[in-house]
């Protein structure tokens, strides 16, 4: 995607509900229909504005702990609003979000990168699916996720490989 493409952002994804069930009243409906995975959609720069709030709480729970090699919420709202970046989001309220950029690799080839993932590690597989179709319609061939913590490895362990580390140590006076 060069820097002159515009991605459609305007219709977000959103999942299906289920039919009406018939005389019976909505909470007894709600309490015997089959589960409805909500597998998130794309925010509008918009929608992520008159939400700020509590996106910019899960954003600062991915940089915290000292993590200073994550991106800083208000780092990732510029993306957001320079259409460099997505925001999944999942959840009313929303609990889990993941912001999305697409990468040209060395090879030429495209990389969908979770930049940052937050929220509970609910069914993340499921809402993989739809963000990934995201990517692929755009030319993605794989998906990577550049800063992940340990934990994400388990999450994913049947779906990622690890393919790097990130190593770190502190330099002292009078380290070599």
């Amino acid at each position: 995607m060069s820097s002159n493409d515009t991605p459609n952002y305007s219709a977000p994804w959103t999942p299906q509900q289920p039919p009406e069930a018939g005389a019976m009243s909505a909470a007894r409906a709600a309490a015997t229909a089959a589960p409805v995975h909500d597998t998130g959609r794309i925010l509008t720069v918009p929608e992520i504005v008159a939400q700020w709030d509590r996106i910019r709480l899960l954003l600062e729970s991915v940089a915290g702990g000292g993590r200073y090699w994550t991106t800083p919420a208000g780092d990732a709202f510029q993306r957001f609003h320079a259409g460099q970046w997505v925001l999944w989001a999942r959840g009313d309220p929303i609990t889990t979000l993941c912001a999305v950029g697409v990468a040209k690799e060395h090879d030429g080839t495209l990389s969908l990168r979770l930049e940052l993932v937050a929220g509970h590690a609910a069914d993340w597989h499921a809402q993989l699916e739809p963000i990934a179709a995201w990517g692929r319609e755009r030319g993605c061939v794989r998906i990577v996720m550049p800063r992940a913590r340990k934990g994400w490895a388990r999450v994913f362990r049947d779906r990622f490989k690890v393919q790097a580390l990130f190593l770190e140590a502190p330099i002292e006076d009078g380290t070599p």
